[in-house]
């Protein structure tokens, strides 16, 4: 029942874009608080380029480029994130976070509406050099710790197929992942993005069935709801379940047509809302039937059968073809540090595509160091890096140059960031002190 009702919302959750979202607004008119503050700058000329503009990411493609840049191995790491801290806690937890994510990126879709700038410039406006070069930092060690969960996440899944040593599994990665990095612009892969999430959707269909055959053929030892020593763990597990958007967001934005980039706000709740629904259903389906033995990587808990094999290729299959589109930012942050990099021509070229190579190579290396601590590096990527970057300088961005009035936005704003700080301080703490 749980496979069947999954596979009728995620068939309307993918198309809902197209068909179902047709009355999205403007941004409201925040023109006139950005005049009052003489802060940002209205680009009237670009906006009148863009009047005609048609290329760009459709809105269903824009809905499977979102998921593409969350769904990935984050899903199979939510049931053991329910095992670290019980249903009762993470459920709620991981809507908290949706609602910290979304609020987060609307301030920042707000601002760049006006300014089409990008993350880091907008930080740069708000807080001067030191902040844009705290949001570069950031951004670069968020997108890189993503991606070195990718070659962990492939090396566990391709180990148990064919046997071969995780560390070399690691490095024989860089036959893909080094020419996949070489391409720069982000549309060439809305496409693969497509294929991708199709050949996600299939593996968690049958992780899905597996679980509900596990859960008929065993006694349920009933679901934890609190599990007060490990739940700190889960807040980082949630904010990483966004995996890099919160730096995507903008390029994605800018990479979608003119009527796709209008609606960008209401896809993005929606999308996400539809990803949070899915992730809750498929956390509560495989803690329920895996218990305390649920594996950080949940395609562990599979019996050895050609069903997993096939489970553990596809989806492999499919971060492969994530993985440039994941750390597309973080190249970007980096290239800005090595202006010859971006230079005009094929020394240019040259220049960045070894420069991305050397980047790509020396991810590999920390997965291989980090093969075996795969739950813990996942926790802290998430609180240290991914709840600033999602929930705390978004809003920060926002407080600054908006400056909303006094009310309902500025306490949200408020609360939002506090909240945030709290998150990373504490959770960062104790994962770090009970794991070292």
């Amino acid at each position: 029942m749980y496979v069947c009702l999954l596979l009728l919302y995620l068939c309307f959750f993918f198309f809902q874009a197209e068909d179902g979202i047709r009355d999205a607004q403007e941004s409201r008119g925040l023109g006139d608080v950005y005049k009052r503050q003489g802060r940002v700058r209205l680009l009237e000329n670009q906006e009148e380029e863009e009047e005609g503009e048609t290329a760009g990411l459709t809105r269903v493609q824009l809905v499977f480029a979102i998921i593409k840049g969350i769904v990935g191995p984050a899903i199979l790491y939510i049931p053991h994130g329910f095992k670290q801290g019980g249903c009762g806690f993470s459920i709620p937890m991981l809507w908290l976070s949706w609602c910290m994510f979304n609020w987060g990126i609307s301030r920042m879709v707000q601002v760049w509406v006006l300014s089409r700038t990008s993350y880091a410039d907008m930080m740069t406006e708000a807080f001067g050099w030191a902040g844009g070069a705290t949001i570069r930092w950031f951004v670069l060690l968020q997108q890189c710790g993503v991606c070195v969960t990718y070659y962990v996440f492939i090396a566990k899944n391709l180990n148990s197929v064919t046997g071969i040593d995780l560390g070399v599994l690691c490095l024989l990665q860089l036959t893909v992942h080094i020419p996949l990095c070489w391409i720069r612009d982000i549309k060439n892969f809305r496409f693969t993005n497509i294929a991708s999430s199709w050949m996600i959707v299939a593996c968690l269909f049958v992780l899905l069935g597996s679980a509900v055959q596990d859960d008929a053929d065993h006694s349920s030892t009933g679901l934890t709801l609190f599990n007060s020593a490990r739940f700190d763990q889960f807040v980082g597990t949630a904010s990483f379940a966004w995996e890099g958007m919160a730096a995507l967001a903008i390029p994605l934005a800018n990479a979608s047509s003119k009527q796709a980039r209008n609606e960008f706000t209401q896809l993005f709740q929606w999308t996400t809302a539809g990803i949070t629904v899915v992730y809750t259903m498929f956390g509560l389906v495989n803690f329920a039937a895996y218990g305390e033995a649920t594996q950080t990587v949940l395609t562990d808990n599979l019996v050895e059968t050609r069903p997993r094999r096939a489970v553990q290729v596809l989806y492999s299959v499919a971060v492969f073809l994530t993985f440039p589109l994941q750390l597309h930012e973080g190249v970007r942050v980096a290239e800005e540090w090595v202006p010859s990099s971006q230079a005009d021509g094929w020394k240019g070229w040259i220049k960045g595509t070894v420069g991305r190579s050397v980047l790509v190579a020396g991810l590999a290396f920390v997965g291989v160091a980090l093969v075996n601590d795969l739950g813990v590096f996942v926790s802290c990527i998430g609180s240290l890096l991914g709840v600033p970057l999602a929930f705390i300088f978004p809003t920060m961005i926002h407080r600054k140059l908006v400056n909303p009035e006094p009310g309902l936005e500025r306490y949200i704003d408020n609360a939002v960031i506090c909240a945030g700080v709290l998150m990373c301080i504490i959770s960062t703490s104790i994962t770090l002190v009970t794991n070292i």
